[in-house]
């Protein structure tokens, strides 16, 4: 009889989950502040391009060339996702993410605390 082992998630795989959720919320968030014109939309997705920019610098080189896929906007809020991708980041401790990874989290978490 055989015992299956939980899988252990790796840094890169997290920052990928991370990259994903940002991308879905910055694609939504774009959209809003497109259609409406809304400052606070504006800058919601200003935020959300930023971050995602961040994590995409936080991941290894290889790691970023299977990233292309833009996603399109689906009607999901995107603090709700940026609000995913922060948890996602508690998948790992701190010290297990890269340098650098702490400050995302900490700009995630004001992000969806200034836009909540």
């Amino acid at each position: 009889m055989t015992t299956h082992q939980p899988r252990a998630l790796s840094p890169v795989a997290v920052l990928m989950h991370v990259h994903h959720l940002l991308g879905r919320a910055q694609a939504e968030a774009t959209h809003r502040a497109r259609t409406t014109g809304d400052l606070a939309a504006v800058d919601l997705a200003f935020a959300l391009t930023c971050l995602h920019g961040q994590v995409l610098d936080l991941l290894p080189e290889p790691a970023r060339h299977v990233l292309s896929h833009v996603p399109q906007a689906s009607g999901v809020d995107p603090v709700v996702l940026a609000r995913q991708a922060e948890e996602a980041t508690r998948a790992l401790p701190s010290q297990e993410l890269p340098p650098g990874a702490i400050t995302l989290v900490v700009r995630l978490i004001d992000t969806v605390r200034n836009f909540s």
